[in-house]
């Protein structure tokens, strides 16, 4: 049986849920206005996911015996001055349902309500996706700017999702194998996609974790930034600036953090990681001049970015639940999904137009 305090705060993020629905559906309005039909798609799916959400935990409230009060429902904002700016107002809206989650689970520990604390942890995680995905968006409007080109591409881009509810996810096994890169080498592995699939690394020295991680974080912008230079196609090329840049700052707070937890020591980079990880390592192209396509490399890369993505999952879990690290290992998690996801859409067109398919032309 519920108690009353977390019926009423349920109901109430069933309100959010609605309320986002709401929002985004006005937003896919704006779209429409200004005939960005694929933006105006996105947030329509993105609309759809939010009336899930409420109506999962609709249904959560009646299975465990409470009562389902409906509320008003603000209306929403209806104008912004820029895509960049809607975006944005997504971003910033996605940060405060995360917050409005953070509170139901915090309650749900006060009030020892162990059912809906397990409940609530799926939403956690959700909102860790909810929010790479806006901020996704937002870093490749910024660097689209006034290209109205590059608009009319991220348009169609982003028309390309579509709303499936999620069926019930089953992890899969963990292939791993050595981790191995040196400065010189690219990137190839791949494995099943797996969703946040972790890795026990308590057998592992913290000091060599981050130096593994700190490591693959070099090796990652130096590929990125190597391919950008190679590639003919312009927005591609911006995006693996990107993610070079990206990766680089990844280091930077990888950094930070050994900083922290091991005040004036120096990481050491290895070579070889004593961690079984995905291996992140490329052949150059061959001698008699051929070239590897863009969506080899791609393909490739993909597995890298989620073999990242549970690393840092794994290495999270080596922290107390709720502290700095390991929020920000969280981050950084949700971040190499984030470029999963950007590789993937420049995958699906490498597979779809066979003049995008020259990163690597023949000599």
């Amino acid at each position: 049986m519920m108690n009353q305090k977390i019926e009423d705060a349920l109901n109430g993020q069933i309100n959010a849920e609605f309320y986002s629905s709401y929002l985004y559906l006005s937003m896919s309005a704006y779209f429409d206005s200004m005939d960005l039909k694929g933006f105006a798609q996105w947030m329509n799916a993105q609309a759809q996911e939010e009336i899930m959400h409420g109506m999962k935990m609709y249904n959560f409230v009646g299975e465990r015996g409470g009562r389902v009060m409906l509320g008003p429902i603000q209306g929403p904002q209806t104008e912004w001055e820029s895509p960049l700016h809607a975006f944005e107002a997504v971003l910033e809206h996605e940060q405060k349902v995360t917050g409005l989650i953070n509170d139901l689970v915090n309650l749900a520990i006060e009030e020892k309500d162990h059912a809906t604390k397990n409940f609530l942890d799926w939403f956690i995680d959700e909102q860790v996706e909810e929010e790479a995905s806006a901020s996704e968006a937002v870093n490749q409007l910024k660097i689209v700017g006034d290209n109205g080109y590059g608009l009319l591409m991220l348009d169609r881009e982003l028309g390309q999702r579509i709303f499936t509810p999620p069926p019930r996810q089953e992890l899969l096994s963990n292939n791993v194998s050595t981790f191995h890169i040196t400065s010189n080498q690219l990137f190839v592995a791949y494995s099943p996609i797996r969703q946040g699939v972790t890795v026990d690394l308590e057998e592992y020295e913290l000091t060599d974790l981050f130096g593994t991680a700190i490591q693959s974080e070099i090796s990652s912008s130096e590929l990125y930034e190597h391919q950008a230079k190679r590639t003919r196609n312009i927005f591609l090329r911006d995006k693996l600036l990107l993610l070079s840049v990206e990766e680089d700052r990844h280091r930077r707070i990888l950094e930070g953090l050994f900083e922290k937890l091991y005040p004036g020591q120096t990481p050491s980079l290895p070579e070889i990681s004593p961690v079984p990880q995905l291996t992140l390592s490329l052949e150059e192209e061959g001698d008699d001049g051929g070239g590897l396509s863009v969506s080899d490399i791609l393909e490739k890369a993909i597995g890298c970015e989620l073999a990242a993505r549970d690393y840092y999952l794994s290495l999270k879990n080596l922290f107390e639940k709720g502290s700095a690290t390991a929020m920000t290992l969280e981050y950084l998690a949700a971040m190499e999904l984030g470029h999963y996801r950007l590789l993937e859409f420049e995958l699906n067109n490498a597979m779809i137009e066979t003049e995008f398919d020259e990163l690597l032309p023949k000599q």
